[in-house]
């Protein structure tokens, strides 16, 4: 008798500093249909060593890559955080050049919500805060950060861009 050959599914593991983050990367898994699996773990908005702890104690087996997310404001802002940035940086160096797990550290400077509204047409540098409010329709950055939607909304070219959040806001 002939045994079927188990399939094992490779994977990229990302994790997300936020819910926008993850809200993003999970919408673009489900809209572009990506045969491979995501695993996609939110950070919360733990600190950089976070990640360097959760990087770690994350297995690897199936694992193909992971990516880490984060925002770079954290550096700037809160003492000691530039430190941990240092650290993880140096940490996914170490892994890259073991030739094992590649691993991509992706830092969004200030933050993710700044690098969500270079995907409209309309941004031109306004203060981010009110341009999500004003022009995305939210009634808060809050609100962005935890729409799943976020990516449907983002990525929706010119003309179809207003029709979509009239959408979206209907919806709400």
């Amino acid at each position: 008798m002939n045994r079927k050959t188990r399939v094992t599914k490779k994977n990229f593991k990302v994790f997300c500093e936020g819910d926008t983050e993850y809200n993003y990367i999970d919408e673009m898994r489900r809209q572009k249909r990506l045969s491979i699996a995501l695993k996609l773990v939110n950070m919360k908005g733990g600190g950089y060593s976070d990640f360097l702890e959760q990087v770690k104690i994350d297995g690897t087996t199936n694992c193909l890559a992971k990516f880490i997310i984060i925002d770079g404001d954290r550096a700037v802002m809160e003492e000691g955080e530039k430190k941990n940035l240092r650290e993880l940086l140096e940490y996914c160096i170490l892994q890259n050049r073991s030739g094992r797990i590649p691993h991509f550290l992706i830092v969004d400077y200030p933050d993710f919500e700044y690098i969500a509204c270079l995907h409209t047409p309309k941004y031109k540098g306004q203060n981010v805060a009110q341009y999500i409010m004003k022009e995305l329709g939210y009634k808060s950055v809050d609100d962005f950060k935890a729409d799943e939607k976020v990516y449907k909304v983002l990525n929706t070219d010119g003309n179809s861009y207003d029709q979509m959040l009239s959408l979206l806001r209907k919806e709400n």
